[in-house]
């Protein structure tokens, strides 16, 4: 790929190749809409408790609610089981939640009758799969572009319909043994999809604000088998024993496994 000018670079393709599609697995998450919703099945239920990011992210939520006005109108690509929906719904005029996953839905509009929200409707359907008469004022996605393929596609559709504001927020988590991978110089693959979208954005003339608001974070790890399994793929046995003695350096141990050195969640923003 010629780099002479970053405006011809096709950062379509090179999303193909960083999100994996090129290498999925046909009965995967990733591509098998079955396995994807039979996923969404095991954990819908608990999923405000246990993955609620609007909760557990301080400034993220107030972030974003700090881009609306009380008369917008909402759009969620990907609205799952609600946890942003509903301290949208609060702040704004109208929330359309757009959700592919039934197991999800059931879970958002048992919340929405919960805490009596009368201005929340949804739609269980796929962004590109979606198509509307109306428009409104800010398109909203939370985590929601992993199994898009065109993302070119999907972000243009954004900026259509939203009358005023795109937000796109995407979680950047790298594992707890990425630094002592670099530390190590061993090389370990980190998804960089946060990168491509502005980049893509700004090819579309689209002047995209960027804001990264970070949280720090341990892990639990039950064994150093597990650990282990966390290392990049493809390491020599010289290499593992170096993973492993630097690991155990810095982690901490207790009576039921280790817990890792903290490290930075980053949560990516970008408005336009």
């Amino acid at each position: 790929m010629k780099h002479s000018a970053w405006d011809k670079i096709d950062y379509g393709e090179i999303w193909l190749q960083e999100m994996g599609f090129y290498d999925a697995d046909p009965a995967g998450r990733k591509v098998n809409d079955r396995t994807e919703e039979a996923f969404w099945e095991g954990i819908a239920p608990q999923y405000a408790q246990t993955n609620n990011l609007f909760r557990s992210v301080p400034g993220l939520g107030e972030a974003i609610l700090q881009l609306l006005d009380e008369d917008d109108v909402v759009w969620e690509i990907g609205s799952g089981s609600a946890n942003f929906t509903i301290p949208v719904a609060q702040k704004v005029r109208r929330v359309l939640g757009l959700e592919p996953s039934a197991a999800m839905l059931a879970a958002a509009r048992a919340r929405i009758h919960a805490e009596g929200i009368e201005n929340v409707s949804f739609v269980q359907k796929k962004w590109e799969d979606f198509s509307s008469s109306e428009s409104a004022d800010v398109v909203l996605s939370i985590n929601s572009f992993y199994r898009i393929r065109d993302i070119h596609a999907a972000l243009d559709k954004m900026t259509q319909y939203a009358a005023r504001r795109c937000i796109v927020v995407r979680s950047v988590s790298r594992s707890p043994l990425f630094g002592i991978c670099k530390e190590a110089g061993i090389p370990y693959r980190c998804c960089k999809d946060y990168i491509l979208m502005p980049n893509i954005l700004w090819q579309q003339d689209i002047a995209a604000h960027v804001r990264y608001i970070s949280k720090e974070s341990t892990k639990r790890y039950e064994s150093m088998e597990d650990v282990c399994k966390e290392f990049p793929p493809g390491i020599t046995p010289q290499e593992r024993r170096m993973l492993q003695e630097l690991f155990l350096s810095r982690a901490e141990k207790d009576h039921s496994g280790y817990i890792s050195v903290p490290f930075e969640i980053r949560h990516h923003a970008v408005g336009s």
